[in-house]
């Protein structure tokens, strides 16, 4: 016992505490792989953690198996932190391991950095890494080495027991989302082999860019951005597949993500140059026809889209066209009106991402595929037409498509679900998370209430997403920001647990229009002529731990479902990926979507 005691020392602790810190640091990561969270904490969409866990810093690939770093890290520190209190810190052996531990976390360090981008927790594991090797160096110092002979056998056991339980659970969940993925994939499949639609969109499908004979078998559609990373790649596979056959022909048509040339993304400006790609291609088959616009397709795809001043008169020479006369084409209104009205027309198919890809008519689901299922699919569709002589068909409208894309959609649920307040009493649930300030938020409410006030079957909960970094952390870098809203949020829960479910809806529709000030002084003042509790009683509930872990489970839930802009709508348990259209089409929708709910 008296061993024990001494070998405890200072540097002891301090190693046992950097140990346990860094493998729950670890846990925080290794956390939304295993779906016991969507986002760590202070880490929203597009932050430095979610850019290293999820790029290549973040996972090891073992074949086709992605194998997570944050799991090594958990596992390494939860083994040396039971051998480290189980030998004192005085063993040699785990000395060594540590060590090894250090120069992983120096490589890691040095990558991160390279990388451009800060892992605030990732940091933090490896600050404890060098706080527990410090302290190991000078534990081992201060007493004799006791030795350990089972070290070797002990951690290997603790470090690969560990490994597996968290790969069983990954693989596992991940398998799962497969099965998924294979089951919505192959049902798309039958869906094109089979074919059938309203024949009023066909027009939306037609261009004058093609690959192949109109009269072909097998028609292969693309809205596509000459930026786009998933377009480039399904495009090097249409490459390869048409060269390969006889019976297929393949149509380009435009939707770049950004709004100086596609009026139909709001203010998207995703890609920078998707605009000027688009309009070389329109410009190249203007002066150079058929032949032209496929040497400017092709050399764009091989560029990503990217061309400079600096060297495109010298890129457009290579491609046989004489720059000036070029350059002069491309900034007319010619290439920019055939760039809007494939928009336009992408638009109308209820296109909202890129690439959007039609085989016979049918959009083929490409995301819920692998590598081969493009061959794959278009094998089939032969086989069919050949054998039963089926035709191409017309693709759904925007509606049928928003409706089929939420039909599709994976039904979700969450564990505070119990807790949400309704407004109505129907069985089908509508579930908006927004902002209070955002005039999309204030549409997408609107519109809700219309519906509820003429149809029964449906109830509505709304949930907190404030654009505020005041209470919301992960939108710290978003452009636009809504002082108070936070503030908002608060009073509407304070008014929740203090008055009930009436006096909440009461002071939700108050502040779905514009408030003089939205200071917590002046927002409770508001909420106390509707709820009949002092302003003072309210703001000191809205500032309580309760109300604000109702707002963190709010944003979490709100993460896991979409972690892009607000606000995210809900219909039955399903995400629904573009409801803002004019009024009468959005509430169209969202009535089809009520209708099949409810049978």
């Amino acid at each position: 016992m008296t061993e024990t005691n001494t070998n405890k020392s200072t540097f002891f602790w301090i190693g046992a505490l950097a140990a346990s810190v860094a493998s729950i640091a670890s846990l925080v990561l290794a956390g939304p792989k295993l779906g016991l969270w969507t986002s760590m904490p202070g880490c929203g969409p597009q932050s430095g953690c979610d850019a290293v866990t999820n790029g290549p810093l973040g996972n090891i690939p073992l074949g086709s198996f992605m194998w997570p770093v944050s799991f090594v890290g958990l596992a390494w520190f939860m083994a040396i932190s039971g051998l480290w209190k189980s030998t004192k810190g005085t063993s040699k052996p785990l000395l060594w391991a540590i060590r090894l531990g250090m120069l992983g976390s120096l490589g890691f360090v040095v990558a991160m950095i390279s990388s451009g981008h800060f892992c605030k927790w990732c940091a933090l594991v490896h600050f404890c890494n060098l706080a527990l090797w410090v302290s190991a160096e000078l534990q081992i110092r201060s007493f004799e080495n006791t030795g350990d002979r089972n070290f070797v056998k002990s951690f290997l056991f603790g470090f690969i027991f560990i490994t597996i339980i968290l790969c069983a659970v990954y693989m596992f969940a991940t398998t799962k989302k497969k099965v998924g993925d294979k089951k919505a994939g192959d049902e798309n499949i039958k869906q094109i082999v089979e074919g059938g639609a309203d024949s009023s969109t066909l027009k939306l499908l037609e261009s004058d860019h093609r690959f192949g004979s109109p009269d072909a078998p097998i028609q292969v559609v693309m809205f596509t951005d000459y930026q786009c990373p998933d377009c480039k790649r399904l495009e090097t596979q249409l490459a390869a597949i048409y060269k390969q056959r006889n019976d297929m022909s393949i149509v380009v048509k435009h939707f770049p993500l950004n709004y100086d040339c596609n009026d139909e993304i709001g203010k998207m400006k995703l890609h920078g140059n998707a605009c000027w790609a688009a309009r070389a291609a329109e410009t190249a088959f203007i002066l150079g026809g058929q032949d032209g616009w496929e040497r400017m397709h092709a050399w764009l795809f091989a560029n990503g889209g990217s061309f400079t001043d600096a060297t495109f008169n010298d890129d457009l020479l290579m491609l046989e066209f004489e720059p000036s006369r070029f350059k002069q084409i491309m900034q007319t209104s010619d290439t920019l009106r055939g760039v809007k009205e494939d928009a336009a027309d992408g638009k109308a198919l209820g296109i909202w991402f890129t690439p959007m890809i039609f085989i016979n008519g049918v959009e083929y689901l490409w995301y819920y595929g692998g590598q081969d299922s493009l061959a794959k699919v278009i094998g089939e569709v032969a086989n069919n037409v050949a054998s039963s002589g089926s035709s191409f068909v017309a693709p759904p409208s925007a509606i049928e498509k928003l409706v089929e894309d939420w039909r599709v959609a994976r039904v979700r649920s969450f564990q505070d679900d119990h807790r949400l307040s309704w407004f109505g009493s129907g069985d089908v649930e509508i579930v908006v998370w927004g902002d209070y300030q955002t005039e999309p938020t204030q549409k997408v409410d609107a519109l809700i209430k219309n519906i509820l006030d003429n149809d029964l079957r449906a109830k509505y909960a709304y949930r907190h997403f404030p654009i505020d970094s005041d209470c919301n952390t992960g939108v710290k870098n978003y452009k636009n920001q809504y002082p108070g809203s936070c503030n908002m949020a608060k009073v509407v829960e304070a008014v929740d647990i203090l008055c009930g479910n009436e006096a909440r809806w009461r002071v939700h529709n108050l502040f779905m229009t514009p408030q003089p000030s939205t200071s917590l002084e002046s927002l409770s003042k508001s909420a106390a002529r509707i709820c009949a509790q002092s302003p003072d009683t309210i703001a000191s509930v809205a500032e309580s731990l309760d109300v604000a872990s109702i707002i963190k489970n709010d944003i979490r839930a709100k993460l896991g479902v979409w972690r892009r802009s607000v606000p995210v709508l809900m219909v039955d348990g399903r995400f629904v990926p573009r409801w803002e259209m004019d009024g009468t089409t959005s509430e169209k929708v969202l009535l089809q979507m009520i209708n099949e709910a409810s049978k």
